[in-house]
């Protein structure tokens, strides 16, 4: 008997301190507007150096346990940025502090002349006819001002968008190849393969050329997007925004942010940071980042705009925008093309 008794003790203790452990196994928070208190959705955050997962639209955030992290990064547009430490959240709540936006001053006058102009979309339909657009990356496009005497207003945009299942199934493939002979003679591939049919949430934002490689966004709200395969070309119309160039131009980046319901709502899954790995063969790569029947991006090698491409892999404090036409974006060799993104805009002069 009194050993039973130690034993129900025993147990009473573990089940009294269960709910401390899954409480403790689990990385979960709400972010929140620091003078309204109302949840943020959508804000990005950082941790373990590339891993990424975004806030539900009620501002919850549950990181996987495997993770074990210690610090994040908590970006999102019109908030400042905020660094904290697991330990440092109070009651389960971040608070973000928002910023004031001035939009940029545009001068306006009596019009002289005013053009308008457009290009076209661009979807070939080739096996390398695509940018493959992995969660967490922003593919931009940086439009040329061709008169930096005048203001180049943006009135639409157009995203023309590629399903390219065969392929991803093919690659998956190859993948268990590897998985079965082993990287390195000891251990196989980890592949995080998302269950979804091709539903993302598209995040579009403006910029403006600091340097060849920094770019200003523009303090306008974000544009939402969903991509599913049941479209290809998603056209957005921009003349009610009032969205001007400087004098060197203006970038259009699109963000994927993931997959998401019908109704726009992110599921939660993380951007899972690539590893090193060495494959078979000796040499070192790197771990591929999700994966599943995801859209792609048109390219085109006809462009006659001189606009340049650009990409942003969001992959902590040093992200900088690359400039595709000298570099070769991931899965797809389009250093020689450029982004099949379409684009009307009106040019305008003043008296």
């Amino acid at each position: 008997m009194k050993y039973k008794y130690v034993f129900l003790i025993k147990t009473l203790v573990l089940f009294t301190l269960f709910p401390f452990f899954i409480c403790e196994a689990q990385t979960q928070f709400v972010v929140k507007d620091s003078q309204s208190l109302k949840p943020v959705a959508k804000a990005s955050i950082y941790f373990n150096d590339g891993n990424l997962i975004y806030s539900s639209e009620n501002g919850e955030v549950s990181i996987p346990e495997e993770f074990q992290v210690q610090n994040i990064d908590i970006e999102r547009h019109s908030y400042q940025l905020k660094k904290i430490s697991i330990n440092d959240i109070i009651d389960g709540v971040v608070l973000l502090d928002p910023i004031d936006h001035i939009l940029p001053e545009v001068e306006l006058g009596k019009i002289d002349n005013e053009k308008k102009y457009r290009h076209k979309p661009s979807r070939k339909r080739s096996w390398m006819d695509g940018a493959a657009h992995y969660h967490g990356y922003e593919y931009g496009l940086f439009i040329l001002n061709p008169n930096p005497k005048a203001n180049l207003q943006l009135t639409e945009i157009t995203i023309p968008v590629i399903s390219k299942a065969a392929d991803w199934k093919r690659a998956e493939k190859d993948h268990k190849k590897l998985v079965k002979r082993g990287l390195d003679g000891k251990r196989g591939v980890t592949i995080h393969k998302l269950k979804n049919k091709f539903t993302y949430l598209y995040e579009i934002n403006f910029y403006h050329m600091k340097s060849d490689s920094v770019f200003n966004r523009l303090p306008i709200d974000p544009i939402y997007q969903i991509v599913t395969e049941k479209e290809n070309l998603y056209d957005i119309d921009l003349s009610e925004q009032r969205i001007f160039a400087d004098e060197k131009g203006i970038l259009v980046g699109v963000k994927n942010m993931g997959p998401c319901d019908p109704d726009g709502n992110l599921l939660g899954t993380p951007r899972y940071a690539p590893d090193k790995i060495v494959l078979p063969n000796g040499k070192e790569g790197r771990r591929l980042l999700n994966r599943e029947t995801m859209p792609l991006i048109g390219v085109t090698n006809k462009r006659k705009d001189n606009s340049k491409s650009f990409l942003n892999y969001h992959l902590g404090d040093s992200s900088r925008f690359v400039d595709l036409s000298e570099n070769a974006a991931p899965m797809s060799d389009i250093s020689k093309r450029q982004l099949g993104i379409g684009y009307r805009y009106k040019l305008i002069t003043y008296k």
